[in-house]
């Protein structure tokens, strides 16, 4: 028989809150209640856990940030160590020069002090990048190019500069052999072009560019207005120590090189295709 309250009986309020719960002595609620404490503990303790797995991740990604920090003020000091021993070379060098007798004797001296200097320039690029394993090509080849007209004593010679992407970053292995190309074209170019002392000398880089079997790939081209090799036929690679440098360092970067007759068959372009 149903359970029904006297008119003049006052609720029991527990009654009231148990059955609203539903966990009175008949309800289906409370066979599942220790259940449920027990789900609510093993939650803690997996959030404890994982509470702790957070912290330990954030000690090695603290330890991780200080390594790679410590390796890199390492490699700054090592890159500061070879360019300040370029710079000891070149003084070396220097010396050297002050003993030659006659210009022809001191060449050889400029030659080699000019691509000491181009290397230690590679190296202070890399000291002063934002990204410190590249070196921005385009400010590389400006800075170098400027040295050598400087060097040369040619303010005759206009410089133009074409390049198609202001950040154009190359790494180590490449930046080398890339800027000693740079030094032996462009030396070329300031020493033999222009007898007279006066023309224009064009740099070009792109950062995409095709080869000649149209493939994609990089481009570094430097062109004069000079009069082009004696006789128009370029030397023999055996006879030219520089047009030796210049193969090899492009074999180092697996590149295609070619000196061909300027704008209008004037003077010299040399291009250089490379990844």
């Amino acid at each position: 028989m149903p359970y029904s309250r006297r008119d003049d009986e006052k609720p029991d309020p527990d009654e009231i809150r148990t059955r609203i719960i539903g966990l009175g002595a008949g309800s289906a609620r409370k066979s599942y209640y220790p259940q449920l404490q027990e789900k609510i503990r093993d939650l803690e303790s997996k959030q404890l856990e994982l509470m702790d797995l957070v912290r330990t991740l954030e000690e090695r990604e603290a330890m991780l940030e200080q390594a790679v920090d410590e390796k890199n003020a390492l490699l700054r000091e090592v890159h500061h160590r070879v360019k300040n021993n370029f710079q000891i070379i070149g003084s070396l060098l220097n010396l050297g020069l002050g003993a030659v007798a006659n210009n022809a004797e001191a060449r050889p001296f400029l030659v080699t002090k000019q691509r000491l200097d181009t290397m230690a320039m590679v190296y202070g690029h890399l000291l002063q990048a934002d990204r410190f394993s590249d070196v921005n090509l385009y400010e590389l080849v400006i800075q170098l190019v400027d040295a050598l007209k400087c060097d040369t004593d040619r303010p005759g010679i206009e410089l133009s500069y074409g390049m198609d992407c202001a950040d154009f970053y190359v790494d180590i292995e490449q930046a080398i052999p890339l800027a000693l190309i740079v030094n032996e074209v462009a030396s070329n170019s300031f020493c033999h072009a222009f007898p007279d002392g006066h023309g224009k000398l064009t740099v070009r880089i792109a950062a995409v560019a095709q080869d000649e079997n149209g493939g994609k790939c990089r481009l570094f081209e430097l062109e004069d207005n000079g009069c082009g090799f004696p006789g128009g036929v370029m030397p023999a690679l055996s006879g030219s120590l520089g047009l030796t440098l210049i193969d090899s360092l492009a074999s180092q970067l697996n590149a295609i090189w070619r000196y061909q007759p300027g704008t209008d068959d004037r003077g010299l372009r040399f291009s250089l295709y490379f990844r």
